[in-house]
């Protein structure tokens, strides 16, 4: 068992926080197992280690389910603005992220499903179970039915404004990532996408033939993938949704164009029309914006809409940024909009190019 010296840092601190879970404590003896090997020899961490997964191993799953979500309790206290860093979860949680699916199987789901939709469960909780079903490590042992059924339970958070704003980014971003996945899945069980994979042509090559409809694709794919396109027309909806309020987080914003403009834009679903109005719009109004989000509608303007006049929106916005460098007093916004002058200028040239 290999600690690193910020895990101390935070168990130090975390050992000063009460827990928030009611019932038996299982978090406790793993902290002090933690605990215990700073500032040991190889000799004593190996005792220490050699305890610390006795006491692992004799959780029941459900037990070591409470372990987790009692360390999420007190890291929650500790760090609340590093809920969505990945590092900080897999820190925290090392002890849970290998074992409970090497033990599971991620057969069933369900409770972690339930602590996800769950708002009264900690951020950090349920950021950090997002994460864990959202990546391609544990793709593997889950079910097309099964990551359709996250997907689902997802969406009522990105649409939620009471939910907070880093949560519904992860939840936008998760989605994004297992569509894509289900329809990579929809493709390899065709025998001609296997057979071409073999002689080395690339997958997204032969994905974009598929949507053109230049490869002969069987009945199977065509049903699976008409139920993957339902999951994306529903996703786009609450993108769109999101995207018409006045008020939306500066990060959500920037990953809900993100999402509509490079994957809902490119499917065959009906709310596509609607989203090309409401990306088209934001360009077109993208002074109502913050400055910093400048830059994803112009690559939005020449990649995604290929909108005709994508460099004279271009040069406009140039023009308003250095009409407010000029007139800006503070050094810091300076630079911030010097900044931005030099992303736009890059896009254009990069553009030029093409």
């Amino acid at each position: 068992m290999k600690i690193s010296r910020n895990m101390y840092t935070i168990v130090i601190f975390v050992s000063l926080v009460i827990s928030q879970t009611k019932g038996e404590n299982y978090w406790q003896p793993i902290k002090e197992y933690l605990l215990q090997a700073d500032g040991k020899d190889a000799n004593q961490q190996k005792a220490i280690s050699q305890n610390y997964q006795r006491y692992i191993q004799s959780l029941t799953n459900d037990q070591l389910f409470i372990a987790a979500k009692q360390c999420s309790a007190e890291a929650n206290v500790i760090c609340p603005e590093t809920i969505f860093c990945e590092e900080a979860s897999s820190m925290w949680l090392a002890f849970f992220l290998k074992e409970y699916p090497n033990r599971t199987g991620l057969r069933d789901i369900t409770p972690i499903i339930n602590d996800i939709r769950d708002a009264n469960q900690s951020n950090f909780w349920r950021a950090s179970l997002i994460e864990f079903l959202g990546s391609d490590r544990r793709w593997k042992l889950l079910t097309n039915e099964q990551l359709y059924e996250i997907v689902s339970n997802l969406d009522p958070i990105i649409r939620s404004a009471s939910e907070h704003y880093r949560l519904r980014v992860e939840a936008s971003r998760t989605t994004r990532n297992i569509l894509s996945e289900i329809e990579k899945r929809n493709l390899l069980a065709e025998p001609i996408i296997n057979e071409s994979l073999q002689n080395e042509q690339n997958l997204m090559d032969l994905k974009r033939k598929a949507e053109k409809s230049e490869i002969s694709l069987s009945d199977n794919y065509k049903n699976a993938q008409a139920k993957t396109l339902a999951y994306y027309e529903q996703f786009s909806k609450s993108l769109i949704f999101i995207l018409q309020k006045a008020d939306l987080e500066f990060h959500l914003r920037s990953e809900g164009w993100g999402n509509l403009a490079g994957i809902c834009l490119n499917k065959s679903i009906a709310s596509r029309s609607q989203a090309e109005e409401i990306l088209t719009s934001s360009v077109r109004s993208y002074k109502q914006y913050d400055e910093r989000l400048w830059r994803n509608l112009l690559y939005i303007s020449f990649d995604n809409l290929k909108l005709p006049d994508s460099n004279d929106i271009a040069q406009n916005m140039l023009n308003e940024l250095q009409n407010k460098l000029k007139s800006e007093k503070n050094k810091q916004k300076k630079n911030q909009i010097q900044s931005e002058i030099d992303s736009i200028n890059y896009i254009i040239k990069e553009h030029k190019k093409q």
